[in-house]
């Protein structure tokens, strides 16, 4: 293949203020009839101001060349003069890169090597006058579901310090606003415009003086926390790069197929930036077809984190007959429908359905579930346990899960601890979610919340809540402001799931138990809680960890995850024995710490005579009624504590992660996860997790559902 021909059609190019501008439309034959398009020009410089040398001077390297070639053709384009053309040349490579996709029957952004297939797009403002028509502005673009907003301010420090603070006053302390004077101020006027939006949380600080000043950069970099960027007109384009980075005179790169001469060198300035664990934005492309091109690129791009939409100008459009326009959804559709496994109440069948998924709310976060274990407290639902008759309630189940982010809400770019959030990250949550407006909240009792409950909890029948939302169904719903941790990859998906209830709610009573080093602990029940409450006894000291239970893998697990002492219920059959056993483990004291894990009722009584004098006794899984007698005075004579212990506070969470990774070479908690099952076979998933009737009990020590199996 080869170019056979190359030319520009010059129009006239409409705009609604000023004077008119010219469009090139700029296209590449080749002589196998593929054909490669592009705009050339800008609403501010026109393509009759370049075409003479895209003619005189480019064309004679391109008519000849394999298409597919465009690297070496971008190379002897941009060393065939000093004086070039950086506009002509992008044209030309953007063509070029148009002609490769049709060739291998990609879009460019996969024949890049694609990242991702949609991006946040951030509404960029210009024209305005006064603070009040910004922040009107802003509030209307917050409203529709942007996720970031940015400035270009009359250019008057002292001005635009009022347009920057009344527009953070209008749209609250989470959504994202940047700042762009286009280059307009002094480095004492960048240096105090900067430390005013820094206070006001913008960001990105965009070019506040030019772009030629890298020593004045350096030292307002050096000034400010806010991040600064520039280079989006920095001398010697692409090779001058590496001075900015080397002086550490810019915190983010810019680039643009327009101003840096096509697709190629954004590609290279955005893996260059990448190096430096910097971000490479992309700039608005001047025309249609650029932007087009620029969305592609970034598309390949891990280290861009939006894309820039000039608002309030219709000739940005000019030329294309059907141009990509933002959803308010981040390219997905407002009607998302996703699988769920409704449970249609206690001892009865599970159903699985297709629901709508909840619409994502400025500040909320949709997540994309990966697994969700089968916790104690589902088997109890699906049952039908407790001290009335089963309920004939319909809901979508499970809570004990993890995903990734699908969709980030207007206003979201990080997560709970500060870390860059995107779409696609691994995320753990916790499942409840607290108010941070009662009284509990108020006195750091998260955990205590009593507004908590998750929307399905408090409806009364299941049209009020009809929604794919839930641990066993394919998306999980954060509400806006909701605790939400990242990741690495480091923990398989399964094991990831048990983290937001089992691993979190044991650290948890763990630490409500106020467990000392040297301390000896029980564990009653040696589940998917009770194998992680074992490791974490043991990994923090504990002198003794005896866990109880009547399962031989279980035991045997534990015995491998920190256990000094087993108590097999099949050998030691009656409470009495049991408790014998552990007073003969700790010399006739009883242990400092005893953990319930079982979730029975008759389980308490046991536990609390495993205590010892003055000891505590963590009663977490019997959450689902039952009853027992106990002496009035059993508690008072024993100055036992006994702590009741549902959900946490989610800085346990991040800890928990933490932990878990730390010690996975320690403790093999990876083999906690016995079975995985798909979500249509979500009923012998709870078979193979039920034990109780059963004499042998469960062969499973956790099993997750992955919704999308």
């Amino acid at each position: 293949m080869e170019v056979t021909d190359l030319s520009v059609q010059l129009v006239r190019w409409p705009q609604a203020e000023g004077p008119d501008s010219t469009l090139g439309f700029v296209k590449v034959e080749t002589n196998e009839g593929v054909v490669g398009h592009s705009f050339l020009g800008t609403t501010w410089r026109g393509a009759h101001f370049d075409t003479p040398y895209l003619m005189e001077i480019i064309k004679p390297i391109v008519l000849g060349r394999n298409p597919l070639d465009y690297g070496a053709i971008w190379q002897e384009m941009r060393h065939a003069r000093r004086d070039y053309s950086i506009r002509a040349i992008g044209s030309v490579n953007v063509a070029l890169l148009d002609i490769a996709g049709k060739v291998a029957g990609l879009p460019v952004f996969r024949l890049l090597g694609a990242y991702r297939d949609h991006l946040p797009a951030y509404a960029s403002t210009g024209g305005l006058t006064s603070p009040e028509a910004f922040a009107e502005e802003a509030l209307e673009y917050q409203g529709a579901g942007w996720p970031a907003y940015k400035i270009h301010p009359p250019r008057i420090p002292s001005t635009d310090v009022d347009v920057a603070t009344a527009v953070r006053l209008a749209v609250g302390d989470n959504f994202k606003l940047m700042f762009d004077p286009v280059s307009a101020y002094s480095y004492h006027d960048a240096l105090r415009v900067g430390l005013e939006l820094q206070d006001l949380n913008y960001e990105w600080f965009e070019d506040p003086m030019n772009d030629s000043n890298i020593y004045g950069y350096r030292n307002l970099c050096a000034k400010l926390k806010i991040p600064v960027m520039a280079t989006e007109y920095a001398p010697g384009g692409f090779e001058a790069m590496h001075q900015w980075l080397m002086s550490e005179a810019t915190d983010i790169l810019r680039a643009d197929v327009t101003v840096k001469g096509g697709i190629t060198p954004v590609m290279k300035i955005a893996h260059l930036a990448e190096a430096f664990h910097m971000n490479c934005e992309l700039h608005h492309g001047g025309n249609a077809l650029a932007n087009v091109a620029n969305l592609h690129a970034a598309g390949a791009i891990a280290n861009c984190g939006y894309y820039e939409v000039v608002i309030n100008d219709e000739s940005r459009n000019f030329g294309l007959i059907d141009p990509p326009e933002p959803s308010n959804k981040n390219g997905k559709e407002s009607n998302m429908k996703g699988l769920a496994a409704v449970f249609t109440g206690g001892q009865r069948p599970v159903e699985i359905v297709e629901l709508e998924v909840p619409k994502v709310e400025p500040g909320g976060i949709l997540i994309r579930n990966t697994g969700a274990a089968v916790c104690g407290s589902d088997l109890h639902g699906w049952r039908g346990d407790g001290d009335g008759p089963p309920s004939s309630r319909k809901m979508v189940g499970g809570h004990e899960c993890s995903g990734i982010v699908d969709i980030l809400g207007a206003g979201v770019s990080t997560d709970s601890m500060g870390r860059r959030l995107k779409e696609g990250d691994r995320v753990v949550y916790p499942f409840f979610f607290p108010c941070l407006r009662c009284y509990q909240c108020v006195h750091g009792e998260l955990h205590a919340c009593p507004n908590r409950l998750h929307p399905r909890f408090k409806t009364e029948k299941f049209e009020d809540y009809p929604y794919c939302d839930g641990g066993f169904a394919q998306y999980w719903n954060l509400p806006p402001g909701h605790f939400v941790f990242k990741v690495t990859d480091s923990i398989p998906d399964r094991v990831l799931a048990t983290v937001n209830c089992s691993l979190s709610q044991v650290t948890w009573a763990i630490h409500q138990g106020a467990m000392k080093f040297g301390d000896t602990v029980v564990i009653q029940g040696a589940g998917g809680l009770g194998i992680y409450a074992t490791a974490i006894a043991a990994d923090a000291g504990a002198s003794r960890v005896i866990v109880v239970d009547g399962q031989s893998a279980r035991l045997d697990l534990a015995k491998r995850c920190g256990a000094t002492d087993t108590i097999d219920l099949r050998e030691y059959e009656s409470p009495d024995s049991r408790v014998s056993k552990v007073r003969e483990l700790t010399n006739g004291v009883g242990a400092d710490v005893v953990v319930e894990v079982v979730g029975v009722a008759a389980a308490t009584p046991e536990g609390l005579d495993m205590v010892r004098a003055g000891g505590k006794y963590v009663d977490v899984g019997n959450i689902s009624g039952g009853s027992f007698t106990l002496a009035g005075n059993r508690l008072i004579r024993g100055q036992i504590h006994w702590i009741g212990v549902a959900h946490y506070n989610p800085w346990i969470l991040e800890n928990a992660v933490s932990w878990l990774e730390r010690v996975s070479e320690k403790y093999p908690l990876y083999d906690l996860v016995s079975h995985t099952f798909p979500l249509d076979r979500i009923e012998q998933a709870f078979d193979t997790a039920e034990w109780s009737g059963k004499a042998e009990g469960s062969v499973a020590t956790r099993v997750v559902v992955e919704p999308w199996g």
